[in-house]
């Protein structure tokens, strides 16, 4: 029984890091998106210690 229920968490545990790790994909892609393509501020705002270079 133990180790039924070792396997099942450790799949559960597999299966949540995958999701981080494309969670953690799409935030860097969305920040790259504000930066390169629409130009605005959300990457500064979101990396404090860079100094804004328009202002």
């Amino acid at each position: 029984m133990n180790e039924d229920l070792a396997e099942e968490l450790g799949d559960i545990h597999k299966l949540m890091v995958k999701a981080i790790y494309v969670v953690l994909a799409l935030h860097v892609l969305g920040a790259l998106k504000h930066h390169f393509f629409d130009k605005d501020e959300v990457l500064h705002r979101m990396l404090p210690l860079f100094r804004n270079p328009r202002g």
